[in-house]
């Protein structure tokens, strides 16, 4: 998924620098990452693909869809 340049901001200087600085074992669902902003459905969607093709080693899927939650590892 492509994001606009003001997504692909947010997503790296934010989320993912969020995601690394959750401990280990927390299990959550996408919009605790937004908190306490709206989730972007088109950021969730980019994570999910990061997530699932290996891009982000810290986080894994708990099942096989974003909504059931990731896991930090």
């Amino acid at each position: 998924m492509t994001l606009t340049i003001n997504e692909d901001r947010y997503y790296r200087t934010t989320l993912i620098a969020k995601v690394t600085t959750l401990p280990k074992g927390l299990k959550f669902f996408p919009a605790y990452l937004f908190d306490p902003l709206y989730p972007s459905a088109r950021l969730c969607r980019k994570l999910y693909e990061d997530v699932r093709d290996g891009k982000v080693p810290s986080l894994r899927l708990v099942g096989t869809l974003s909504r059931e939650g990731y896991v930090v590892v």
